[in-house]
């Protein structure tokens, strides 16, 4: 008898599948580098010997030179990119008392601005109201770190890993969105019905999931809601403001109040 190599517990914990077969099928194809699911101990408490702030110039120094031959703009944590239609961002996202990072892919769809009054993007500070996003990872898992190495010099095979990953399937990644409306005509209320929040489509990473808890859905419910009406697909965008609406829920009134008005807003005016 065969018998199939084990998979990883983390690893089925932080994959997108429930499918074995086809986890163990990526696994088997993938270079996974020297990133992690879950660091080990003894390498996290070795790591944390390097700070967040050692491992930004890390980034400034080893990693700004190679994502700039592919056109991003940025240091320390954030770069970007930008075509007629989107922004394109990778961020990275250290672990809050040091040792590691995980790296985040998000895309911005231009024109779609947020209440409460109106909150415009900014491309070199915040990620909050991007559309979508993806963990970077050589498999398609939710969690993925790089623990820092204990000298700066080491960390340069960290970043080159980080990097590789990127050309691989970071590139592939935002290259999905050339067609976004393909993307967007695919959401419908019935998409967002079972959204709860931290869940997402493992493709596209719709919704982001760099969003306040307190907004609940209606931050990705507005965004559909109004790139229909930008498309004047004002059937779709008012069967949106009427589903919204029923999102409103309490303990946080206060903070949805502003999507809600929105909402009200198109309906009286299309009724």
């Amino acid at each position: 008898m065969i018998f199939k190599k084990k998979i990883d517990e983390d690893i089925l914990k932080y994959h997108f599948s429930d499918d074995k077969k086809l986890i163990r099928k990526e696994i088997k194809s993938a270079n996974l580098g020297i990133g992690w699911i879950n660091v080990p101990i003894n390498t996290w408490q070795k790591s944390k010997y390097f700070t967040n702030s050692d491992f930004k110039e890390c980034i400034n120094t080893y990693f700004l030179p190679l994502i700039s031959s592919q056109g991003f703009t940025g240091k320390d944590y954030k770069f970007y990119k930008e075509d007629e239609k989107k922004f394109y961002l990778i961020n990275f996202f250290p672990e809050k008392n040091g040792g590691g990072t995980q790296v985040d892919l998000l895309v911005k769809i231009k024109g779609i601005t947020y209440p409460p009054k109106h909150l415009k993007f900014k491309k070199s500070k915040s990620t909050k109201y991007c559309e979508f996003s993806k963990r970077l990872s050589p498999i398609n898992t939710s969690v993925w770190h790089w623990a820092f190495k204990p000298k700066k010099e080491d960390n340069k095979l960290v970043l080159e890993d980080i990097f590789r990953i990127f050309l691989e399937k970071g590139i592939r990644y935002f290259k999905q969105f050339e067609d976004y409306n393909s993307i967007l005509s695919k959401v419908s209320t019935e998409t967002l019905k079972n959204l709860n929040y931290g869940i997402q489509d493992p493709k596209t990473g719709f919704p982001s999931l760099h969003r306040e808890f307190y907004e609940g859905i209606l931050p990705s419910v507005y965004f559909i809601f109004k790139s229909a009406q930008l498309k004047n697909e004002n059937n779709k965008a008012l069967t949106l403001a009427e589903f919204g609406i029923t999102k409103y829920h309490r303990p946080y009134e206060k903070y949805q109040k502003a999507y809600i008005e929105e909402f009200e807003k198109f309906i009286h005016k299309n009724n």
